[in-house]
């Protein structure tokens, strides 16, 4: 095995200047040692399109992977669309954002994720399933705009699914915009749901996903790109768009 050498005064700096460009939710959820962990990740993406790695293995034979790319409009949508066509289902989501000077904006987000085996199970997240992710995401990043984000995925006839969408009041007397959807799970949900948001004009500037059992409770703190402030019929479009897009089932090629 290659031995590896680690600078600590090194890690330690990266880690400090991580903590100045991440979101105070962010570290508000991470202790100094995952934050160096996750300094070191961003750190390896170097010059890459997108970077993704593994960061922990689940019991259950899931993987907590990081994405680290470049943030731009619909990277939500192109990294859903990834998982899709390598059947790979979002089960907690994180995404921040960190500013950074002179550059775009950098998305560093965690998925939980589980693999589907094609046959209603689930099996162990794969090394190669995570590399395969990564090659597709890249492909999808670099394509040109006019390439559908869902192009090759899962195609399925749903019946009508129960769902709704409402705005976090609590959160709206805080001036942020909070949008919740509630829904039963299936492949490609998530994707549907950023899509649509994208098609609405919004940014995602932060997102919670979480899925229990069958039911997915799925938060979005939304923006608008020119920092104009929504109004009430905007909202209330916003909403039924998702609510209309969850209900229709998932996205098709």
């Amino acid at each position: 095995m290659q031995a590896i050498s680690l600078d600590f005064g090194a890690t330690t700096d990266a880690m400090l200047a991580l903590l100045e460009t991440m979101p105070e939710s962010y570290r508000a959820t991470y202790d100094d040692a995952a934050r160096q962990e996750h300094a070191a990740i961003i750190a390896r993406r170097g010059s890459q399109t997108v970077h993704v790695e593994r960061w922990r293995s689940l019991p259950d034979g899931g993987a907590l992977v990081v994405v680290v790319a470049d943030d731009r409009p619909g990277l939500m949508s192109l990294i859903c669309a990834s998982l899709l066509r390598q059947r790979l289902e979002v089960r907690i989501a994180q995404i921040y954002t960190r500013e950074r000077q002179s550059e775009m904006p950098e998305a560093v987000d965690f998925f939980w994720l589980r693999a589907s085996d094609g046959k209603g199970g689930f099996r162990p997240v794969e090394a190669h399933d995570i590399e395969r992710f990564t090659d597709t995401l890249a492909e999808m990043v670099e394509a040109p705009p006019l390439v559908s984000v869902t192009e090759g995925a899962v195609a399925a006839v749903f019946a009508p699914i129960a769902a709704r969408a409402f705005f976090n009041t609590r959160a709206m007397r805080r001036g942020e915009h909070v949008l919740v959807v509630e829904a039963r799970d299936y492949a490609g949900l998530l994707l549907t749901i950023t899509r649509t948001l994208h098609a609405q004009g919004v940014v995602i500037l932060s997102s919670s996903v979480h899925t229990e059992g069958n039911i997915a409770r799925d938060s979005f703190t939304l923006g608008d790109p020119s920092g104009e402030a929504f109004t009430p019929e905007r909202l209330a479009s916003i909403r039924q768009a998702v609510v209309t897009a969850v209900r229709a089932g998932p996205p098709k090629p």
